[in-house]
């Protein structure tokens, strides 16, 4: 005991690992920024470690190895300096990594301790697969995509080959890497829905302090509460770690859904966040900002954090008190989630008798589709097709005559409910209904499509929608409606394109769920939602200003000044 004592007093607290973690008796470390399982380190084997580790130290082993590496070495009798070599074994397979000096530090050994205490266990002792479970479970996403996915057809892929370097693996492989593994191959058909639960506890934690904007092919930096930039005369990101901007982009956009230019960029940005699991060496980053004009540049040096900051709901619902009646008798509805309860009718009937009108849905990234059914019928003068979507058959599922789609208002022609003047109107429709890709085959439904009616009065005065990139799924369906509605004007950014009517499937063998989506979607003019999203009629892009509390709104501003144009 006095000399366990003497060597937690003398030994230093360092470390060359910044994350240590245990499978059954396999240390699993990381080491710049990647996952390995130990080998040896200075020449002694992993097995060697844990025998030292238990006889000196019992119970506390696993501790003694992941926080006070010094102290082994002391009670092994093994002489050691700043560095140690390392011999890595990657998680999940490939060649043998020999590191000849590896740096033993402070900062690392901290970094190991805090997550181990944030966790209370590794973040590597997730349990690891049998490489047989993670083949079996492969070959079934292979089979879901090809009987189940309704764009797999859409982007002639092979399933079996998306999956094939899981297919040859012959190591076990921890259940949240081949989590995100998965979602690396559902990313590539760029459905934003699609997804695998837990991909992202794969992702060694340590985050920005702050949040990231995008400014066309610009990055700013701001405060997580919004008071402003990170820096007030130097907002625009040049480089993190001597790394430029756009190599982080690039690393960012890997881990996204590779669907519009426009979701990717919007969601690519958020994932800058995520520093460590981009590459970002130590607890702390070199931020270099420079000036609008890119004349100057100063550099701060910042602590990476434990916690994700999060951007929430942008713009706020009543921000800067703009909901209701504004100046010139001009209404605003800020509509932030497609929710059933119909609020924006209630309150577009409390503006009816205003000049023009605002509809805010930026940021909005969906829910039900009662919103539009509620809302757009005071906006027509003659019924309108919303949506028209194939609906992908599973095995041994035969077309339907009543359909498949009913959760999504969406239903065939052979629909019973449908009146004799909807016939008439949908007859005519399909005759001209032109999509860019037809889902045709056995393997699908025929098409169903959702029609909404005129309401008992219209709204005749101007009306603008002001849409975004986070505007997503039902909200894109709200704007595929609503683009070409006489008097209706889109202004802002494009929508990021998204439409699934997703199900989730079940792995066999890891638990793991996966989202695919059921239905080829189109917007009313044949295009498809996913992968394209709704262009604005006006564009107006938003300025790293907006982004801020009692900042600006140049989209809300634009949509105002179109609104008080003589007519």
């Amino acid at each position: 005991m006095f000399l366990v004592v003497v060597l937690s007093i003398l030994a230093p607290k360092v470390s060359p690992f910044t994350e240590v973690g245990f499978d059954a008796d396999k240390p699993l470390v990381h080491y710049e920024g990647k996952r390995y399982e130990l080998k040896k380190i200075d020449g002694i084997p992993a097995a060697k470690l844990i025998a030292a580790s238990k006889r000196a130290f019992g119970r506390k082993w696993q501790k003694r190895i992941a926080e006070d590496l010094c102290e082994l070495f002391e009670a092994m009798g093994h002489h050691y300096g700043p560095t140690v070599s390392l011999e890595l074994q990657p998680v999940g397979g490939g060649a043998l990594v020999k590191v000849k000096a590896a740096r033993m530090t402070r900062e690392n050994r901290k970094q190991v301790r805090a997550m181990r205490r944030r966790r209370g266990r590794p973040r590597a002792e997730i349990p690891t697969l049998p490489a047989e479970v993670v083949r079996s479970d492969a070959r079934q996403l292979a089979g879901l995509l090809r009987e189940r996915y309704a764009y797999f057809g859409k982007q002639q892929t092979d399933g079996e080959a998306l999956v094939a370097p899981l297919l040859k693996l012959d190591r076990p492989m921890p259940r949240a890497a081949l989590a995100r593994a998965l979602q690396d191959v559902v990313n590539r058909f760029g459905d934003g829905h699609a997804g695998v639960r837990g991909a992202r506890s794969a992702l060694t934690p340590g985050y920005a302090p702050f949040l990231f904007g995008r400014h066309g092919k610009r990055v700013f930096a701001f405060r997580a509460d919004r008071s402003g930039f990170v820096d007030h005369a130097f907002p625009y990101v040049r480089s993190i770690d001597g790394k430029p901007i756009a190599t982080w982009i690039t690393a960012a956009d890997a881990l996204v859904a590779q669907g519009s230019p426009q979701l990717r960029a919007q969601r690519g940005v958020r994932m800058l966040r995520w520093l460590k699991a981009l590459g970002a060496a130590g607890p702390k980053v070199a931020i270099e900002l420079e000036t609008a004009g890119r004349e100057k540049t100063r550099t701060l040096t910042m602590s990476l954090v434990d916690r994700r900051p999060a951007y929430g709901a942008w713009p706020h619902a009543r921000r800067s008190g703009l909901l209701g009646l504004l100046k010139g008798n001009l209404g605003y509805i800020r509509v932030d989630e497609m929710r059933p309860d119909h609020r924006a009718v209630r309150e577009l009937k409390q503006l009816w008798k205003t000049d023009g009108l605002v509809i805010d849905v930026r940021g909005n990234g969906g829910g039900t589709r009662d919103a539009l059914r509620a809302l757009l019928p005071y906006f027509l003068e003659a019924p309108r097709v919303c949506n028209v979507a194939r609906y992908r058959l599973g095995p041994g599922e035969r077309n339907d005559p009543g359909g498949h789609m009913a959760n999504r208002y969406l239903y065939p022609l052979t629909w019973r409910e449908w009146s004799a003047a909807d016939r008439v109107v949908l007859t005519k429709y399909a005759k001209t209904f032109k999509p860019e890709w037809d889902p045709t085959g056995p393997g699908f439904s025929a098409w169903h499509y959702m029609l909404v009616r005129p309401g008992p009065r219209r709204y005749g005065k101007p009306v603008v929608v002001l849409l975004d990139a986070g505007c997503f799924s039902a909200t894109d369906i709200f704007l595929g409606a609503f683009k070409g509605v006489e008097g209706v004007t889109l202004l802002g950014e494009a929508s990021g394109g998204g439409s699934a009517r997703s199900q989730t499937y079940r792995l066999a063998r890891s638990g793991l769920s996966v989202r695919l989506a059921t239905m080829a979607s189109f917007r009313p003019n044949g295009k498809l939602y996913d992968g394209r999203g709704v262009a604005p009629d006006v564009v107006v892009p938003a300025i790293p200003a907006d982004a801020l509390a009692g900042g600006t709104d140049t989209q809300l501003a634009a949509a105002l000044a179109r609104l008080r144009e003589p007519k």
